[in-house]
């Protein structure tokens, strides 16, 4: 003997289907097995994420060509758990109201016929239900004009067979023999309801096997954390700092630094393909402790979260007096051409940056007085030359 489940509102025998909020709608779930020797049972898989408390009822009674449903049969009432189900969760449920997922309870009692029947989806109540998916397995992979019968069901309204709803051929156990698909909602649902992709038989009740994933569902890409933060060239009041690329889908980074003594914050945002950028003395000290971390900027509008910290600490005055270059620049101010006067090492590298600490001209020096030609705006900018352990820094001003 069968025992069922009653929840308080249901009568036994009756046909009063459970009420309650709804916020799915056609094809937010497929049905994909459908078994009716041994267990009596059927599989659905979520083509949306389902809200955890959200009720689905599943009824054999038939849908009739006036639009009511033909009474007599049962119904078997889902309830999401409180987590929710995710998008792509197969839920197999049996005829004794047990889910493999979430909990069921069973007004009358489901029994699908050996000779075909039909499994009908809904949210609401049964005279106003909201039909979210329905499978007919009577006949040749056709819905019927009406139901006469406990086996046959017309197509509920609200629904398309093909599109959200499906008709097999006739067998006692059946289920769909897609293996794995990821593709669009709209094309699962054509596929798992082409009668071409089910198989059954009259003897083994059939298990869905397949994995699905709905494109839509899918998680949008996540914003990448900023990698490979470097501090190099480190003088008595300068720096480069740098990072890694983070690829095409980058609209910028956002660049924090902090002074750990002081405890003050210096912040930037910078464009995508900024990859470095060189601190000068208007923002660097000698002798001091700093950190720094840096966040992508995507073109989605989302952000990482900040990257790991890096520390770095600037030299002590006293080394770098000793090991500074005798440099001068002549003419300072001018038009953008101007001489280097004094021993330069060779390989040393020239660094311009704007008031900002943004990089605007580089050079790698041959160790002569050269001649630099930087074609500059007018303006006021910091000249710095790395040199192994040497280093020279000053202001240009270009008119």
């Amino acid at each position: 003997m069968r025992t069922f489940q009653l929840t308080l509102l249901a009568v036994a025998l009756g046909f009063s289907g459970a009420v309650a909020a709804q916020s799915l709608s056609a094809g937010d779930i497929a049905i994909v097995q459908m078994n009716a020797d041994g267990t009596d049972n059927w599989a659905f898989v979520a083509t949306t994420d389902i809200p955890g408390g959200e009720m689905i009822s599943f009824t054999d009674n038939g849908w009739k060509a006036d639009n009511t449903f033909r009474t007599g049969e049962g119904i078997i009432t889902w309830t999401a758990p409180e987590e929710g189900v995710a998008c792509g969760t197969v839920v197999t449920i049996d005829y004794n109201a047990l889910a493999s997922v979430g909990s069921a309870s069973e007004s009358g009692s489901l029994d699908f016929s050996s000779s075909g029947d039909q499994l009908l989806a809904y949210q609401g109540s049964t005279e106003a239900p909201v039909f979210l998916a329905a499978l007919n397995n009577d006949g040749s992979a056709v819905w019927q004009s009406d139901a006469t019968s406990s086996n046959t069901s017309a197509l509920p309204m609200g629904l398309t067979n093909g599109v959200n709803a499906g008709a097999v051929n006739e067998l006692d156990n059946v289920a769909s023999t897609i293996a794995s698909i990821s593709d669009t909602r709209a094309n699962i649902l054509s596929t798992v309801y082409d009668p071409a992709n089910w198989a059954g038989d009259d003897t083994n009740p059939q298990t869905f096997a397949g994995t699905v994933e709905v494109t839509e569902c899918a998680p949008p890409p996540s914003c990448p954390v900023t990698t490979g933060l470097l501090a190099s060239d480190i003088t008595l009041n300068s720096a480069v700092l740098s990072w890694d690329d983070m690829g095409p889908d980058v609209q910028g980074y956002k660049f924090q630094l902090q002074n750990i003594a002081e405890g003050t914050n210096r912040r930037k945002t910078l464009d995508a393909g900024t990859t470095s950028l060189f601190l000068g003395p208007l923002v660097l000290s000698p002798g001091s402790d700093y950190v720094f971390a840096v966040k992508t900027l995507c073109l989605d509008g989302s952000q990482s979260a900040w990257s790991e910290l890096y520390y770095f600490s600037t030299a002590s005055a006293e080394r770098m007096i000793e090991s500074s270059m005798n440099l001068s620049v002549y003419p300072n101010p001018s038009n953008g051409s101007f001489y280097l006067n004094g021993p330069v090492t060779n390989g040393a590298q020239l660094i311009i940056t704007d008031l900002s600490g943004k990089t605007v001209y580089t050079q790698v020096l041959d160790g002569s007085a050269e001649l630099l030609q930087t074609d500059l705006a007018a303006g006021m900018y910091h000249l710095v030359i790395l040199g192994g352990e040497e280093t020279f820094h000053t202001s240009l001003v270009i008119e």
